[in-house]
């Protein structure tokens, strides 16, 4: 999931102990452990996340203010590298 998609995973899969990444230190962090039981991970635009357990990568790209679109397609490079790697395993 890229950008602002990590926080609808949230929505969706709430208490499965879920790893996302929403870009910078996010002010719900805490709100979205207490309610969801989702653990927010600060990330740069182009470094994926990924929750090995539920199987979910996450990059935040545009989420950073001064991502550029560089920035955004080398996230999503390896945000695809990653999956892969997970549907190998």
């Amino acid at each position: 999931a890229m950008c602002i998609a990590p926080m609808m995973l949230a929505g969706t899969l709430q208490h499965c102990d879920l790893k996302i990444t929403l870009g910078p230190e996010s002010p719900m962090k805490d709100e979205l452990r207490q309610k969801m039981g989702v653990y927010s991970v600060e990330s740069p635009a182009d470094q994926p996340i990924t929750d090995e357990r539920n199987r979910v990568v996450t990059v935040p790209c545009y989420m950073w203010d001064k991502a550029t679109i560089l920035n955004v397609g080398d996230g999503a490079y390896r945000l695809v590298g990653e999956m892969k790697r997970l549907m190998e395993n």
